[in-house]
Protein backbone atom coordinates (compact mmCIF):
# COMPACT_ATOMS: atom_id res chain seq x y z
CA UNK A 1 0.00 0.00 0.00
CA UNK A 2 2.76 2.43 0.81
CA UNK A 3 5.10 1.39 -1.96
CA UNK A 4 5.95 4.20 -4.31
CA UNK A 5 4.61 6.85 -1.97
CA UNK A 6 7.17 9.41 -0.88
CA UNK A 7 7.68 9.97 2.83
CA UNK A 8 6.77 13.39 4.10
CA UNK A 9 8.43 14.83 7.16
CA UNK A 10 7.55 17.73 9.34
CA UNK A 11 9.20 19.62 12.16
CA UNK A 12 7.86 19.91 15.67
CA UNK A 13 8.99 22.49 18.16
CA UNK A 14 8.26 21.94 21.84
CA UNK A 15 9.04 24.59 24.39
CA UNK A 16 9.44 23.80 28.07
CA UNK A 17 9.71 26.55 30.58
CA UNK A 18 9.86 26.49 34.31
CA UNK A 19 8.34 29.13 36.53
CA UNK A 20 9.38 30.15 39.99
CA UNK A 21 8.36 28.04 42.96
CA UNK A 22 4.58 27.72 43.31
CA UNK A 23 3.89 27.44 47.00
CA UNK A 24 0.15 27.85 46.39
CA UNK A 25 -0.25 24.54 44.53
CA UNK A 26 -1.48 22.03 47.11
CA UNK A 27 -0.48 19.12 44.85
CA UNK A 28 3.18 20.12 44.98
CA UNK A 29 3.02 20.60 48.72
CA UNK A 30 1.47 17.10 49.13
CA UNK A 31 4.20 15.63 46.93
CA UNK A 32 6.92 17.27 49.03
CA UNK A 33 5.19 16.04 52.19
CA UNK A 34 5.09 12.48 50.82
CA UNK A 35 8.76 12.65 49.83
CA UNK A 36 9.76 14.05 53.22
CA UNK A 37 7.79 11.32 54.97
CA UNK A 38 9.35 8.63 52.77
CA UNK A 39 5.87 7.50 51.72
CA UNK A 40 6.86 6.94 48.08
CA UNK A 41 8.87 4.12 46.53
CA UNK A 42 10.02 6.27 43.60
CA UNK A 43 9.84 9.78 42.21
CA UNK A 44 10.51 10.41 38.53
CA UNK A 45 11.60 13.59 36.83
CA UNK A 46 11.51 14.50 33.14
CA UNK A 47 14.50 16.82 33.29
CA UNK A 48 17.03 18.51 35.55
CA UNK A 49 14.92 21.70 35.70
CA UNK A 50 12.08 19.61 37.15
CA UNK A 51 14.35 18.54 40.01
CA UNK A 52 15.38 22.15 40.57
CA UNK A 53 11.74 23.29 40.55
CA UNK A 54 10.76 20.69 43.16
CA UNK A 55 13.63 21.55 45.48
CA UNK A 56 13.08 25.29 44.99
CA UNK A 57 9.47 24.83 46.04
CA UNK A 58 10.51 22.72 49.03
CA UNK A 59 12.91 25.48 50.04
CA UNK A 60 10.21 28.15 49.68
CA UNK A 61 7.96 26.04 51.91
CA UNK A 62 10.73 25.67 54.50
CA UNK A 63 11.00 21.90 53.89
CA UNK A 64 14.19 21.63 51.86
CA UNK A 65 16.12 19.53 54.37
CA UNK A 66 13.16 17.21 54.96
CA UNK A 67 12.67 16.71 51.22
CA UNK A 68 16.36 16.00 50.67
CA UNK A 69 16.37 13.49 53.52
CA UNK A 70 13.30 11.82 52.04
CA UNK A 71 15.36 10.73 49.04
CA UNK A 72 17.94 8.92 51.21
Amino acid sequence: MLEGRPARGFGVSIEHRWLSADTTDARVERLIEAIAGQQLDAVTFTSAPAVHALFSTAEALGRLNEAAEGFR
